[in-house]
């Protein structure tokens, strides 16, 4: 992922309690969706509503979308003025042109703003997640890491600005003064028809755009406490001398690779490996950041 992004997506998750921006941005995803992160992009691998994973007649889905009045509008490193034509004559220097000038004090700086959400969810994930554990790392498949799309966020229409230089700016006008915006916020109205003029250093650039399935949360499927203790225990018993000096890296990334696989399945599943929510670590992975 491009770094400009990295700081509207931290943000984004602290500020909507763990919502996080498709990416590539607007990429398509669904309830129940599971996915595995490799070169910084989502790559889908099917969906646990399939009657596949024998688990969907028990996930129950709260399919009505609830409209959230709280606008998600955040910003970061910007400021904005709003600029009148001035007079064209002998007193006053040449015209300038009208409009709401925005600037950006670093790169990576943002706007963003969504006034109507709404959100779909898994209500019960829990109540099925001992036979899901069963049937993705023991019975169908055998995955080590992977992530499960419990809730998606839509918007009707948003705005976003992402600066990709220390001296972003960008001004925003209209046919007519009166329908300059006098408040970043205005950029988003459904009326609104202005246009970005005189863009400078700008990487993302989006004004009153349409939206859609835009935003996700997921839990992801890894290595439990209690299975990287199982590991550590297997390790210290197992590892000849030479190799001991390798068991801290092995179970920071890859507990469960190194057992053997007749003793994690079946007997096991359900010790090594457990069900959290996405975090910022993962986010992290997400932008390629290690």
């Amino acid at each position: 992922m491009v770094s400009h992004y990295t700081s509207f997506y931290k943000d984004f998750y602290r500020m909507t309690c763990g919502y996080i921006p498709l990416w590539p941005f607007k990429t398509e995803a669904d309830i129940g969706d599971l996915f595995v992160i490799r070169f910084g992009q989502m790559i889908k691998v099917g969906n646990i509503c399939d009657k596949y994973f024998g688990v969907y007649d028990q996930i129950n889905i709260e399919d009505n979308w609830q409209t959230l009045y709280d606008s998600w509008s955040i910003q970061s490193g910007i400021s904005h003025s709003f600029k009148l034509k001035k007079p064209d004559n002998f007193f006053c220097n040449p015209c300038e042109q009208p409009g709401l000038k925005i600037e950006f004090d670093s790169i990576g700086a943002y706007f963003f703003d969504a006034p109507k959400v709404s959100h779909r969810s898994i209500k019960n994930f829990y109540d099925f997640k001992f036979k899901l554990l069963q049937e993705l790392a023991s019975e169908k498949f055998s995955f080590k890491e992977i992530f499960v799309v419990t809730s998606i966020a839509q918007v009707e229409t948003y705005s976003l600005l992402i600066a990709s230089g220390n001296d972003a700016t960008a001004l925003v006008s209209a046919k007519e003064e009166k329908d300059i915006p006098r408040d970043l916020k205005d950029l988003t109205k459904d009326k609104f028809k202005g246009e970005i003029q005189d863009m400078k250093s700008i990487h993302v650039a989006h004004i009153s755009d349409k939206g859609g399935q835009m935003f996700f949360k997921a839990q992801k499927m890894e290595a439990s406490h209690q299975g990287k203790e199982i590991v550590r225990n297997y390790l210290a018993e197992n590892l000849p001398e030479s190799m001991q000096k390798h068991a801290a890296n092995i179970i920071r990334y890859s507990p469960t690779q190194v057992m053997p696989s007749i003793d994690i399945y079946p007997k096991e599943v359900h010790r090594l490996f457990d069900f959290r929510e996405m975090n910022l670590n993962d986010v992290s992975k997400f932008f390629g950041e290690y």
